[in-house]
């Protein structure tokens, strides 16, 4: 996959406390704070994996959405839909989609890490939730062709996350 360098924008807080004796990176919640890795083919392809950890204190309110690869309305995310509740989700004919969750494991804790997993392969989705299957669904999704890679905030063509 090679490397691919990206920056922290706005003012994200560096060595917070994360999952075990790791550190983690903070942002605000809004567009003036996340981490961006510029586009690269190797980041949008066919298949893939996409894996974060995520802390919010917020359950529902506001978007919260933890990592984006997104260029207009083509690419992939995760974010609290429904409310309460983590999912994954892509773009296909201009539209959204999402692995709709309402399972125990999707379920958002205020100020409690989630390991979060969206996998593409031969068309099928899967997200999983703290290592539990969380749903699948057949996806002939829009690829991102040209947004960066975001993590703490949306994909390029909308507002604060």
């Amino acid at each position: 996959m090679g490397r691919h360098d990206g920056v922290y924008v706005g003012a994200p807080t560096l060595g917070v406390p994360g999952v075990g004796t790791d550190t983690a990176v903070s942002f605000d919640g809004t567009q003036g704070s996340y981490g961006m890795a510029p586009f690269s083919p190797a980041l949008n392809s066919q298949d893939f994996t996409l894996e974060i950890w995520a802390r919010t204190p917020a359950v529902s309110g506001p978007t919260i959405c933890p990592a984006s690869s997104r260029s207009s309305t083509r690419g992939e995310w995760f974010y609290n839909y429904p409310a309460g509740y983590w999912s994954g989700g892509v773009s296909a004919s201009g539209n959204n989609y999402y692995v709709p969750s309402d399972s125990p494991g999707s379920a958002i804790i205020a100020n409690a890490w989630t390991h979060m997993v969206m996998t593409v392969s031969g068309g099928t989705m899967r997200v999983y939730f703290n290592g539990q299957n969380d749903g699948s669904g057949y996806v002939d999704f829009d690829r991102n062709l040209s947004g960066p890679f975001i993590v703490g905030a949306r994909g390029v063509s909308y507002n604060a996350s």
